[in-house]
């Protein structure tokens, strides 16, 4: 807690000159920078803003199945453990529909852990949208949104990014 003092004085001079406000610096400096988090979901009502496991999130292309898989695996500081794969039936840029072909699977809870939510995409539509694809060593990029079911439930998955590098083709 701050304390602030103030004085204030009164002169009767006649005139006053305008008091210029002493400029402030709000950079958010104790690291809950949202605007860093770039692998990020709401799964329900649950929000989570991965900070990332980077050995365990990347993009590769396969050429025998021409298909690009990503892998995303973080940790949110509010709701735990979370991990989300994608499959992309090319490397063009473009939406893909989990009706067509694409694939969505997410995990909410450590692994191995009897608490851990499981989610796929198999019977329902998670829309998939690869807006950057660039070559090994960069970043591909997205987003997705839509229903997976985990059983017999359908929860709602919205606003949905990943960026994540691209490894070497496979």
């Amino acid at each position: 807690m701050a304390v602030v003092a103030a004085t204030f004085s009164v002169s009767n001079t006649g005139c006053s000159d305008p008091v210029e406000p002493t400029p402030t610096d709000t950079t958010d400096t104790t690291g809950n920078n949202t605007d860093a988090i770039v692998n990020s979901f709401k799964l329900g009502f649950d929000q989570y803003d991965l900070n990332l496991v980077e050995s365990e999130t990347f993009g590769v292309y396969n050429k025998a199945a021409d298909r690009v898989y990503i892998f995303v695996s973080g940790n949110d500081a509010r709701n735990g453990d979370a991990d989300f794969n994608i499959e992309i039936p090319n490397d063009s840029l473009g939406t893909y529909d989990t009706r067509d072909g694409a694939v969505f699977e997410v995990g909410t809870g450590t692994r191995g852990d009897v608490r851990r939510e499981e989610f796929s995409a198999d019977n329902s539509s998670v829309k998939i949208t690869l807006t950057e694809y660039n070559p090994v060593g960069e970043k591909i990029k997205g987003t997705f949104s839509g229903t997976v079911m985990r059983g017999i439930q359908s929860v709602q998955i919205q606003n949905g990014k990943f960026e994540v590098t691209r490894l070497q083709d496979e």
